[in-house]
């Protein structure tokens, strides 16, 4: 087979079959947001958005952590 069909064409050994990827650029699944532990703001930016992450987001913007 040619194009994408071909591109998995391997004969198995045995009960594994491996495909190396590398380079994709993506992801297989969603990558939603996640907060990140720790983003230092420097100078006149610390302590300031978007530098600020956990409760002192929370406490900074009047969210409350209950939701």
């Amino acid at each position: 087979p040619s194009g994408v069909a071909g591109l998995y064409e391997s004969a198995p050994v045995g009960n594994v079959r491996l495909l190396h990827i590398t380079d994709t650029h993506a992801q297989l699944k969603p990558v939603y947001f996640r907060e990140p532990s720790v983003n230092i703001g420097l100078g006149d930016a610390l302590g300031q958005l978007p530098h600020l992450v956990g409760e002192a987001l929370l406490e900074f913007t009047g969210i409350d952590p209950r939701g």
